[in-house]
């Protein structure tokens, strides 16, 4: 979303073994336009290859038992507000993290159309901006374990480039951050520094 818009916190860790967690995120309207909203709880996960996806369901999912108040807001602008949520489960959840997201849906649709002049034909394109805040909740022990599954180095559009796939083997989500060297038979270090960063889900 544009960056007239801010959410704090950019994230929530709950404790589901307290009784229904709740909590507040702060919604603010930094620009000089009134913006509207409305607010969701969704699921997420991350592919392989490190892109978000959305999901209707998931095995550890808790967007559907998120509850939001408001569900829709209009900010002024320089203005804020306070979303409150609360963590209302059906019975037992098993062992280990579970996720979500506050979903902040833009009710301003975007629209762009394109015209091809030779078919004289034209493509309405409509998009929507949101912003996701992630909510996670542990229940029980959870563990934080991982793996290193393969690694390997490709070239992409000329540039050198080195892929390691890591699998999250407890019931807990990684936060992965770290360094890398590659070395040549004798031990002499050939290349060094930071790996890329993300989170590797449960």
């Amino acid at each position: 979303l544009r960056a007239n818009i801010g959410i704090k916190p950019a994230y929530v860790e709950v404790n589901l073994d307290e009784g229904r967690p709740a909590g507040t995120f702060l919604i603010s309207n930094l620009g000089n336009t009134e913006e509207r909203f409305r607010i969701n709880a969704v699921h997420f996960v991350y592919t392989e290859k490190g892109g978000l996806q959305r999901c209707l369901k998931g095995d550890y999912s808790l967007a559907p038992y998120i509850r939001f108040n408001p569900r829709e807001l209009t900010l002024g602008p320089n203005t804020q507000r306070a979303v409150r949520f609360a963590v209302v489960t059906k019975g037992p959840l098993v062992e280990g993290e579970w996720w979500a997201a506050m979903e902040l849906e833009s009710l301003a649709t975007n629209e762009i159309v394109a015209n091809d002049e030779k078919s004289g034909r034209s493509v309405k394109l409509k998009t929507v901006s949101t912003i996701l805040a992630p909510i996670f909740g542990t229940v029980g022990k959870t563990s934080y374990q991982g793996q290193v599954k393969d690694v390997c180095v490709e070239v992409e559009k000329g540039a050198i480039v080195l892929k390691a796939l890591v699998a999250s083997t407890g019931n807990g989500r990684l936060g992965i951050k770290g360094d890398y060297e590659i070395l040549d038979k004798a031990g002499t270090v050939l290349d060094r520094g930071p790996t890329g960063t993300g989170y590797v889900l449960r």
